[in-house]
């Protein structure tokens, strides 16, 4: 699958004062993840508690989490965003759920989702 950035703003959870990033879309992580001086600096607090991490090259670890506000396309949601090491700003599944978008991996850029309203 290709990978492409797009511009991210992110904020605390209540300021709605954002900085904007280009991220990395990456549908194979569950959670968006920023560098941890970076959400600090911007006032993102962690939720107290940490998640279990496997990442791509087999390593594991664990990860504080906190709650942030990301726009993306002008869509605005609230996510949790991973406390990760510097340089990594990432869009994880779980953040495109929340803002309602889906990947076109031809054309390379995010686009409203359309769901399947069939329960099931």
């Amino acid at each position: 699958m290709s990978t492409f950035r797009v511009e991210t703003g992110i904020s605390e959870l209540f300021s709605r004062e954002y900085v904007y990033v280009e991220a990395l879309v990456d549908t194979g992580a569950t959670y968006s993840i920023f560098p941890e001086d970076f959400l600090r600096d911007i006032q993102v607090i962690p939720a107290g508690w940490e998640i279990g991490v496997r990442f791509a090259d087999g390593r594991e670890s664990s990860q504080q989490i906190g709650p942030a506000y990301l726009k993306v396309l002008e869509r605005e949601a609230p996510c949790l965003v991973m406390f990760g090491n510097p340089g990594v700003f990432l869009i994880g599944a779980t953040a495109l759920e929340n803002l309602g978008l889906a990947v076109d991996p031809v054309n390379q850029r995010l686009m409203p989702a359309v769901v399947d309203g069939r329960p099931f």
